[in-house]
This record gives structure tokens, C-alpha cells and sequence, in this order.
């Protein structure tokens, strides 16, 4: 075959008028476009969605936290009960592994306090009773080697001293009724707690006064704080001032901030 044999056989390739391109443009321009508005109108709609689904939620609220939030709490809450057990205690150390946790956290610990003037107030059962770290001392001492856990996700061993807090309630005549809660206070009563009756009567739930060896430093709570190894270090209320017996539900400083009221682990 030729040269121009395949010149002969070459097919012309069809060809675009201006007009037939210019349709094309206009035909992509205008699908594009439609794209565009569909994909605007679903953000939209999924931004309102999302908007009035965030207000319904913060609007309806429970203890003033949004009750879907309470709703997770709680159900957490019951998982943390339901494996809760008097003798399930929390795992203790060597006295080796200790070291001095974060001070984390100086709510209720004002610079003006007075350790010497220092009291213990203890309510319930229409009583008011008042005491000094000496009389609680009179107690059983317990000394413990336990995990101190924090809600920020750390943790430290730490070697506690003090009385257990079911002595004391006990011993002052205060679980006859069967209480519910236990409710606890710093003297300025900027910073409170509260315990459900199971977890206060713990064995290894302690009233502290030394940690480490030494006596509680004041930005670790002295004269006297809350162990309680089961429960996260936003219950172990340092300063204590008061401690309350009671059926109803104690307010706690950390749950009216969201988080979960009971705080096992």
C-alpha cells in the first residue's frame, strides 16, 4: 500500500461548530452549579440539624446537666455499682513504688487557713458533734499503700495513714438509721462531696491525716482529707470541715460541673 493509499483511508475526525461548544460549556457550567446549591443546601441542613439537636440537649437538663449527659452518668454509674462489692477492695503496693502525687486542684484550700484551729463538725441523726484530729486518732489507725487515680488520666502510689471513715460513723452512732449518703465539706464549703453509703462504710475508705510517712502537707489537704481508692481523686476531698449523714442525695462540686456524680472506677 502507498502513501496515498493511506492518506485515502485516513477518516477526518468529527469537529466542534462554536455554537456546539459553547452549548457544552454552558450544559458543565450549569451542572456544576446545580452540584454546588445540592451540596450547600445538605450542609445546611445538617448544620441546622446539628444545631437544634446541640440546644434540645443542652436545654433539657437533669440536676442542671443535660439529661442525655445524666442519662451516660447514670448508666455508668449502675455498671460501677453493679460491680461494686464490700469486700472487693482496691489492689495495694509495695511502700517502695510511693512518691508524692500533683497537688492538683486548690478549691476550698484558702492561704488564710488556721491549722491549729482546725475542727471537725459531724452531723446527722439530729445530732452536731465537734472534734479534734486527736479524737479521731483514738480510733483504729489504718495505714494503706493504695493507686491514687485522676480523672486527667494520671496516677501515683501513695502510702496513706489515717481512721477508717465506717469507725468513725460507728463509733458516733451514726449508721443506726441507714443512711443513704454521706456528704462532706471544706470549712469555706467552696469544695463538696458526695458519697453513696456503700462506698463511705468501704474498709480501705479512709479519713487521712498522713501521706508518705509525713503528716498531710496543706496543699494536700491537712489536717485531715478523703482516701477512697475505688473512686476517681475528684472525691478525695481534702480540708474536710464537715462531714453529714443523710438519706437525701448530696449536691458534689465536680458533678454540677458535668462530670459523673458516683466517679468509680
Amino acid at each position: 500500500m502507498t502513501e496515498q493509499d493511506d492518506e485515502n483511508n485516513l477518516v477526518d475526525e468529527p469537529t466542534l461548530s462554536s455554537s456546539e461548544t459553547i452549548n457544552d460549556e454552558h450544559s458543565i457550567n450549569k451542572e456544576m452549579n446545580r452540584r454546588l446549591f445540592v451540596n450547600l443546601l445538605t450542609g445546611s441542613a445538617v448544620a441546622i440539624s446539628g444545631l437544634l439537636s446541640l440546644k434540645w440537649i443542652l436545654s433539657s437538663k437533669n440536676d442542671e446537666i443535660p439529661s442525655l449527659l445524666r442519662k451516660n452518668h447514670d448508666f455508668n454509674a449502675n455498671l460501677s455499682k453493679a460491680y461494686f462489692k464490700p469486700d472487693r477492695l482496691a489492689p495495694t503496693f509495695s511502700e517502695n513504688l510511693i512518691a508524692d502525687p500533683r497537688a492538683n486542684g486548690d478549691l476550698g484550700l484558702k492561704d488564710d487557713f488556721a491549722p491549729n484551729d482546725w475542727l471537725l463538725h459531724l452531723y446527722g441523726n439530729n445530732t452536731h458533734k465537734i472534734f479534734t484530729l486527736n479524737n479521731l486518732k483514738k480510733l483504729p489507725i489504718i495505714e494503706m499503700t493504695t493507686e491514687l487515680k485522676c480523672i486527667e488520666g494520671w496516677s501515683q502510689i501513695v502510702k496513706w495513714k489515717g481512721v477508717r471513715l465506717f469507725d468513725f460513723l460507728l463509733k458516733n452512732q451514726m449508721l443506726s438509721n441507714n443512711p443513704k449518703y454521706v456528704s462532706m465539706e471544706t470549712p469555706d464549703k467552696e469544695y463538696y462531696v458526695g458519697l453513696d453509703i456503700e462506698s463511705a462504710i468501704h474498709p480501705q475508705t479512709l479519713l487521712a491525716f498522713e501521706m508518705n510517712n509525713k503528716p498531710l502537707t496543706l496543699e494536700h489537704g491537712a489536717p485531715l482529707r478523703l482516701v477512697t481508692p475505688l473512686k476517681y481523686g475528684i472525691k478525695h476531698i481534702k480540708r474536710i470541715g464537715s462531714i453529714t449523714v443523710t438519706d437525701n442525695k448530696p449536691k458534689d462540686y465536680w458533678a454540677e460541673q458535668g462530670y459523673d456524680w458516683y466517679s468509680g472506677h
